[in-house]
């Protein structure tokens, strides 16, 4: 699976990530980060994922954060 990150934006509170799935890489879908609680949750889904699909992403994504790798350049991500 190939997905597609990049960070839209980011205050005190939150990050909002866009991401996309395979074929789609125009980051269309939206997630957002809780700095508070550290929990992601899906705001828009991307064209051609699904919930399952996206939820497997969290974990890279909470590893890209970890890394400070999340930034406004769009980020592949290959998984599996």
């Amino acid at each position: 699976m190939r997905w597609y990150v990049k960070k839209q934006t980011e205050n005190n509170e939150r990050i909002l990530i866009n991401y996309s799935y395979e074929k789609n890489d125009k980051c269309d879908g939206l997630l957002r980060y809780d700095k508070i609680s550290e929990k992601i949750t899906i705001e828009r889904m991307s064209d051609g994922a699904d919930e399952f699909a996206t939820k497997w992403l969290f974990s890279h994504i909470y590893g890209l954060l970890e890394k400070k790798e999340l930034t406004e350049k769009k980020h592949m991500v290959a998984i599996g």
